[in-house]
């Protein structure tokens, strides 16, 4: 049986990002997929029990030990395990299939750099600055 996430089957070595259903963790995470496990590997990696206690107060999830989970590889080399009950569906998709794009503004402040790469952030996207 194949896992999927709005429509994403979570195959190895895809790269993807999304945030979490839990209002504490409003992050975008991003990484590779190594794989999809279950319980007892995920725990390998993290402390599901005590993440699932966050998830579970916030969502209505299903027991920990039942649970389908993904490994995820940040870019920091870290691999965290997410369960696929714990993901904002609306929010995940495969970034290994996105173009680059470059952006010039021209004329701004420090405030107002921030407040543009802050938006650019919160939307999911990666930003690079370069200043010239």
């Amino acid at each position: 049986m194949t896992t999927a996430i709005n429509g994403v089957e979570l195959d190895l070595n895809i790269e993807v990002s999304f945030k979490l259903r839990s209002t504490n963790d409003r992050q975008t995470w991003r990484g590779q997929i190594i794989g999809t496990v279950g319980f007892n590997v995920a725990n390998v990696y993290n402390d599901i029990l005590a993440v699932h206690s966050t998830m579970e107060r916030e969502v209505s999830v299903k027991e920990p030990v039942s649970l389908t989970y993904f490994l995820l590889k940040c870019a920091d080399g870290a691999i965290r395990p997410f369960a696929v009950d714990w993901v904002d569906e609306g929010t995940f998709g495969r970034t290994d299939n996105y173009t680059d794009l470059s952006l010039i503004v021209h004329n701004v402040n420090g405030v107002d750099t921030a407040n543009i790469l802050s938006t650019i952030r919160d939307l999911g996207f990666e930003v690079t600055v370069v200043v010239k």
